[in-house]
């Protein structure tokens, strides 16, 4: 799987599984954003019992389409995206203090739509986002108990995180 696949599916899996362009689009085309901002468990885990399960994630994905879908037509136009991922991306700089790229966004954005809009009709639909979520979801559920715990999510965040650094450090050197 390439990274900016990892990024896709990670964004948009985990941070609610938001196939929302919210997640996907801030981190779609990247080539080094691993596990950064993946999610954040507590919103997920809706009911609070210290374990997310498919159902809050798909809950937790819908929600976020429905919100970045402002004109409730059921797809997210490019406004819509593009609105979305500004707000992500400006919140993310915020957070680590790195300036925002608006032009960085759009590219991001022009991809996305490429790679996503399967009927090219200038829009997204919830069924032409990633799709990749159960895969992803058994792999971070490492006891295999239905059920992702808050120790599972650190644990693939940490070694995500590691790989990031050692992407950066490669790159870097070539």
């Amino acid at each position: 799987m390439n990274k900016f696949t990892k990024s896709v599916v990670i964004g948009a899996c985990l941070a609610g599984l938001a196939s929302v362009a919210a997640t996907a689009g801030a981190n779609a085309g990247s080539k080094h954003h691993g596990m950064r901002g993946m999610f954040n468990f507590e919103k997920v885990d809706t009911n609070a019992d210290g374990f997310i399960t498919q159902a809050e994630v798909t809950a937790h994905k819908n929600a976020r389409f429905t919100k970045a879908d402002t004109n409730s037509d059921g797809a997210l136009s490019k406004d819509e995206l593009k609105t979305s991922i500004e707000e992500r991306m400006k919140k993310h700089h915020e957070k680590t203090g790195k300036t925002y790229d608006a032009n960085k966004a759009e590219k991001r954005l022009d991809r996305m739509m490429k790679k996503f809009d399967a009927n090219n009709d200038g829009q997204l639909a919830q069924s032409e986002m990633p799709q990749h979520g159960e895969r992803l979801f058994e792999k971070l559920d490492t006891d295999k108990d239905g059920k992702i715990s808050k120790a599972e999510a650190d644990a693939m965040k940490k070694k995500h995180g590691k790989k990031h650094k050692e992407d950066h450090e490669d790159t870097s050197e070539g």
